[in-house]
């Protein structure tokens, strides 16, 4: 019985350690998509005076998202950011609304 707690908490290690990995390379390609969505809107904002709507729109999810993963990273939180979970709403998440 002994063998076989063992073998099942390195198991769930092996799991942790796996989905950790995959968090931090989703959040790695997840600020890279943040860059060149900042890169695209600021030069469509210079050439038509105007943002795009749609990305606008899009990147407070992803900006929630990215918070997510670098919470469940940390250990901050247990609970799994997408796609173990929902996708962030589009209200952003502040670190500081606590302290308004």
């Amino acid at each position: 019985m002994s063998d076989l707690y063992t073998n099942n908490r390195w198991y769930s290690l092996f799991i942790k350690i796996c989905k950790l990995m995959m968090f931090a390379l989703a959040g790695y390609f997840t600020i890279w998509l943040i860059i060149v969505i900042t890169i695209i809107q600021e030069i469509y904002s210079f050439i038509n005076k105007s943002p795009i709507a749609k990305l606008t729109n899009f990147t407070p999810g992803l900006n929630s998202y990215l918070y997510q993963i670098a919470k469940y990273l940390t250990g901050d939180t247990a609970q799994e950011p997408f796609p173990f979970s929902d996708w962030p709403s589009d209200e952003t998440t502040s670190v500081y609304e606590d302290k308004q």
